[in-house]
């Protein structure tokens, strides 16, 4: 009987392969897989490389077939109609307030008086709700959009307006206080310096 170094040398050794059939012909040679405590290893046992990516894809395939029903499941809870129109604006969604739009909201529809003009900081929603016939006078008592952005200092806005057209002269409702008046008592330099380009005069008691 031989030691136990004779076994491991035989179990090193190669030997050649036939396929069924096959005479005098051998298959490429592959080594017999070496012993340890007299039990031969499992490699197949053992996870390639490429077999490790599957089941990651694998894996990653699940997760998302699970996550898809809860996005789709989120937008149809999201807001819609007016309530979609007024976040986007107020946000600078461009694209969510074109889908209210879409949807057949009016550009200037409010329950409250606050419309989507006098929401937006973004030049480029107010170019939107232009474009979808906005007002450019208002709708609402208060809600001269020029008179608006100028109070809440939204430059870029009332910069869209003028150049659309709204009248730089436009007092407000309340004391018939013209907006250059109101830029030059806040000290609003940026916006008295733009109403005076687009011709804006000062009321002629104002101090």
């Amino acid at each position: 009987m031989g030691t136990g170094g004779d076994h491991d040398a035989a179990d090193a050794q190669i030997v050649p392969a036939r396929r069924p059939g096959s005479v005098g012909r051998a298959d490429p040679v592959w080594p017999i897989p070496p012993r340890e405590h007299g039990v031969a290893r499992d490699w197949a046992a053992r996870p390639s490389a490429a077999g490790r990516r599957v089941s990651h894809l694998l894996g990653l395939l699940i997760c998302g077939i699970g996550v898809v029903p809860q996005v789709w499941n989120a937008a149809a809870d999201g807001p819609h109609g007016q309530e979609l129109l007024l976040s986007a604006a107020g946000t600078g969604d461009v694209l969510g307030v074109r889908r209210a739009l879409d949807q057949g909201v009016g550009a200037d529809e409010t329950d409250s008086g606050v419309t989507a003009m006098m929401m937006t900081s973004d030049p480029n929603v107010a170019r939107l709700l232009i474009s979808r016939s906005a007002s450019l006078g208002g709708t609402h008592l208060h809600s001269a959009p020029l008179l608006s952005a100028l109070i809440t200092n939204r430059i870029a806005v009332m910069k869209v307006l003028l150049e659309a057209g709204a009248d730089p002269n436009q007092p407000d409702p309340e004391n018939s206080e013209k907006p250059l008046d109101t830029a030059r008592r806040t000290q609003n330099q940026p916006a008295t310096e733009l109403l005076i380009r687009y011709g804006a005069k000062a009321t002629a008691n104002a101090n």
